[in-house]
């Protein structure tokens, strides 16, 4: 038998992502999916299983960092290389998350049984923030999506 404690993580990604899976319509799907996910670890909780399940797919302020303008060629993001990866930074400070060491800074969650549904309004009211505090970035997303043709305003 092996002794092993396993920890699956749920990816960050640039609130540019978000907000675009948001206007596609897929914003249900991944809530199943981490609920589908969050049952399957349940589960092997139950049988013993030492395994966690950390959330970092949200709307925390981490990932939402103002791209620089178009014109600004010389400055990067302090958190992500693009929308769907982050630097080392941000790495550090997830593992320092799941780890469970003390940390001034919080970000993600542990997701359980009794937290999900919790985490995933959070996120949708981080989400909701968000858009009414940056109306300009939500504005530069939904010109990207009605100039491909998948606009919903």
């Amino acid at each position: 038998s092996i002794d092993a404690n396993v920890i699956f993580f749920m990816q960050p990604a640039h609130v540019d992502r978000w907000e675009i899976f948001d206007r596609l319509g897929y914003w249900d799907d991944i809530e199943r999916w981490k609920t589908e996910i969050m049952k399957l670890v349940d589960q092997e909780q139950s049988r013993g299983a030492k395994v966690a399940l950390w959330d970092f797919a949200s709307y925390e302020h981490f990932v939402q960092e103002a791209l620089p303008s178009d014109s600004d060629l010389d400055s990067n993001l302090s958190w992500f290389w693009e929308p769907a990866h982050y630097r080392t930074a941000l790495g550090d400070i997830m593992i320092t998350q799941m780890r469970e060491v003390n940390s001034p800074i919080r970000f993600g969650v542990k997701l359980t049984r009794d937290n999900l549904s919790e985490w995933l309004l959070k996120i949708r009211a981080d989400r909701d923030q968000f858009r009414s505090t940056q109306p300009e970035q939500v504005a530069r997303i939904t010109s990207i999506l009605c100039s491909a043709s998948h606009c919903s305003p």
